[in-house]
């Protein structure tokens, strides 16, 4: 055997081994049993001179900890401790925890020593709190208190008020531990603590007296402020209605207001004006947040003339107020999803010019350059070209580049166009503003032009495209890297993950630790979690080209598992597997087990009573409600009841996707209002929803991805989509853009 063969072969019984452990961990944790317990203990013992032997002693220790055997987690720990010095923070976490019971003080200390290790640790959070309690357990709570004060920044705020409250409760600190106390309650009124908090201070109430220190008025009100708008509206007009007996001045009249906005919350509108439009508020700030909530309940009861006086007051008083701001686009929104250019129209510019550097007065100027694009194009060159210069981070300006180039094209200037298409390749290189950019320039007369140098220049004044990403390996993140799969060997995948996602938070490069992390997870199946991982670790991502980053990543970020399936369905459907492919990705992001909150399932996420409909439809005998969550049955009811839409709607993909997510008779209502002589880009400005308008717009770019990882095309969706609908941006009638804040509901389609 010569040395190649006989390295190849050491490495792949480390492999081995390496599985072999992870799954004895599995095991153990998912079913801790005796015998499962035992087999790890044998692997442990069998490796006990070498790395493996330790980690499966931490594999032990961990899931020990978890089944309350604290005294052989003691020992695994400490044996783990030993052969694992660059996991120390991790082994010294589990011998507190293993210690608390038996010994508060060792186990105090021994929290305490990760943090005092050089650099962050995931752990941290869990070793300060065992610290803590292990303080109090011990007798000490002045040693819990020193210990929190200067490290509370590590706990979520509410778990740490509480136990700071807790620790200077103990140690007899009583006024100090009722404001941490009235923290948690008031500021935190959603948490678990809170209720706790409650009962602590209605103790120290009573404990205190004269001494207790009373809750800030602004404290009260905040607390009734989160609750309302958190469904609670009920708990917080019992608690303002007591409030009231305390209140003055403002923060009474604010009182009152929020309990009008409860009454609307609960969807009491005829009840919420009467009881607002008789308050007599002094603060101009309340004053206008109480006819806010007057117009908003009279557009609740689709009395629009109402609303509109009440927003003609709200101008004329208090033109610079927030709620105005807010009024303004709701109102206007109502009258964009009815298709009343001549009502919103008006609303969009005041809203454009009473708050023009605010973000929802870019989107109300975009409302009106986009009219403007439907009725003059000569105007609309203008108003997009102040929407670049006037908001160069807006979310539509690769929209405007986009229908600027498309003027300039009609006009046959050429020269010009293109250096507005070549503009959204270099800042939106992944966007559906760029696959239709491609498309233009793939036409001859486009092609052949050299972009205006003018324009060009024009241009420069646009954020740069993103930096290239860098995926190079550090010290600090080859550090994560390292630890995460020491703890991914051990079969611990939770701190695995929590490793990498910690790194990219504090120390280590966020591509680098989005790659590897994705990879983790990817190799075990789970691509839902490797795409949310990645969306999360490198926000960034779609703004790079895809050569900037490896394959690899990509296809972790656009996996396309059950390919056969999706090359079966798309092909008995005629439909690009590419675009199922990105649909599901939207839908489910590949989680076959995905339930939305309108409860649609599985990959492309079919309703109940659709998937019912769908298994009739489709002979697939008695129908269950758990066939959604079986991917090939779910992605053969998803790709025929897409192919149902297409054929409904002449094949119109943009149409089709819109049904697909706000049900197909409001797609049929928009294409009414659209007329047919226009190319499907505009059909989805003219979307009033904007989630509907985002969906379709992230589906076709994600087919566009699909296509070049997968397919070795090259960006020429566009063309394929378009091919059965007009490209003529010549029709003249109104057309209403997309709303915003609206959520769109597929409702319960019959399918043939």
């Amino acid at each position: 055997m010569n040395y190649r063969a006989g390295i190849l072969i050491l490495i792949a019984a480390s492999a081995c081994q390496a599985q072999t452990l992870a799954r004895l961990s599995g095991a153990y944790q998912t079913t801790p049993t005796p015998a499962n317990r035992t087999a790890l203990v044998q692997f442990a013992s069998e490796h006990a001179r070498d790395q493996q032997g330790a980690l499966a002693q931490l594999a032990l220790a961990y899931t020990d900890v978890q089944n309350n055997r604290l005294a052989s987690a003691a020992q695994a720990a400490e044996a783990a401790r030993k052969g694992l010095p660059t996991l120390s923070d991790y082994t010294l976490l589990l011998s507190a925890q293993s210690m608390r019971v038996a010994e508060p003080s060792n186990a105090a200390a021994r929290a305490l020593q990760v943090l005092a290790q050089p650099g962050p640790s995931p752990m941290d959070t869990q070793a300060l709190q065992v610290a803590a309690w292990a303080f109090l357990e011990a007798g000490d709570p002045e040693a819990a208190v020193r210990a929190l004060q200067p490290n509370l920044e590590l706990i979520p705020p509410s778990v740490g008020g509480m136990l700071l409250a807790r620790s200077l409760q103990s140690s007899n600190q009583l006024g100090s531990a009722a404001l941490q106390y009235q923290r948690v309650y008031f500021e935190f009124p959603l948490s678990r603590e809170a209720g706790d908090a409650g009962l602590a201070l209605a103790q120290l109430r009573q404990q205190l007296a004269d001494r207790y220190p009373p809750p800030l008025a602004q404290q009260i009100l905040s607390r009734a402020r989160i609750l309302i708008f958190s469904g609670e509206a009920v708990r917080a007009t019992a608690e303002l209605n007591e409030a009231l007996k305390e209140l003055a001045g403002p923060e009474r009249d604010l009182a009152r207001v929020l309990l009008g906005a409860a009454r609307y919350f609960r969807a009491e509108y005829q009840a919420a004006i009467d009881y607002l439009s008789t308050l007599n508020v002094t603060l101009a700030e309340s004053d206008a947040e109480r006819l806010y909530y007057v117009l908003q309940s009279q557009r609740r009861l689709d009395r629009l003339d109402h609303a509109l006086e009440t927003w003609d007051r709200l101008r004329s008083q208090y033109p610079k107020s927030d709620w105005l701001l807010k009024a303004t686009v709701a109102l206007a929104d109502t009258h964009l999803v009815r298709n009343e250019p001549e009502r919103y129209l008006p609303l969009y510019r005041s809203c454009a010019e009473l708050f023009p550097m605010e973000e929802r007065g870019s989107y109300c100027h975009w409302k009106v350059a986009w009219h403007d694009y439907s009725t003059q194009r000569d105007r609309s060159t203008r108003l997009f070209r102040e929407h670049l210069e006037r908001y160069p981070s807006s979310a539509k300006i690769s929209a405007a580049l986009y229908f600027l180039g498309r003027i300039h094209e009609l006009r046959n200037e050429t020269a010009v166009a293109r250096a507005f298409y070549d503009a959204i390749g270099t800042r939106f290189p992944n966007s559906y503003y760029n696959v239709q950019a491609l498309q233009r320039l793939a036409e001859s007369k486009i092609q052949g032009a050299r972009p205006a140098a003018v324009t060009v220049q024009y241009l420069r004044f646009l954020r740069e495209s993103a930096p290239q990403p860098d995926f190079s390996v550090d010290p600090a993140t080859r550090s994560r890297i390292d630890r995460a799969r020491l703890l991914a060997l051990a079969g611990l995948e939770d701190w695995a993950e929590q490793e990498l996602r910690f790194g990219a938070r504090t120390d280590g490069k966020g591509p680098a630790l989005a790659h590897e992390l994705a990879q983790m997870v990817g190799r075990r199946g789970d691509h839902a979690v490797a795409v949310r991982s990645i969306k999360a670790l490198a926000p960034g991502y779609l703004s790079w080209d895809l050569p900037q980053a490896p394959v690899t990543f990509w296809r972790l970020a656009f996996p396309m598992p059950y390919r056969a399936d999706l090359e079966k369905r798309g092909a008995q459907q005629s439909i690009d597997p590419n675009l199922l492919a990105a649909l599901i990705r939207q839908e489910s992001e590949f989680d076959p087990r995905a339930v939305s909150r309108s409860r649609a399932v599985g990959l492309t996420q079919i309703l109940p009573s659709t998937g019912r409909d769908l298994s009739r439809k489709l002979k697939l005998g008695p129908y269950r409600g758990s066939m959604l969550y079986q991917p090939e049955i779910n992605l053969q009811m998803g790709a025929y009841y897409l192919r149902w839409l297409l054929t409904s709607l002449d094949n119109k993909y943009e149409a089709a996707l819109a049904a697909y997510n706000a049900g197909k008779t409001r797609a049929t209502r928009w294409l009414g209002w659209f007329g047919d002589d226009r190319e499907q880009a505009e059909f989805i400005e003219c979307i009033p929803f904007s989630e509907t308008r985002d969906y379709i717009q992230i589906v076709l770019r994600n087919a566009d991805i699909y296509r070049r990882l997968y397919s070795g095309g090259t960006s020429d969706s566009a063309r394929m989509l378009d091919s059965s609908s007009g490209t003529d941006p010549s029709h003249k009638g109104p057309s209403p853009n997309a709303g915003a804040g609206r959520r769109a509901s597929a409702g319960t389609p019959q399918v043939p």
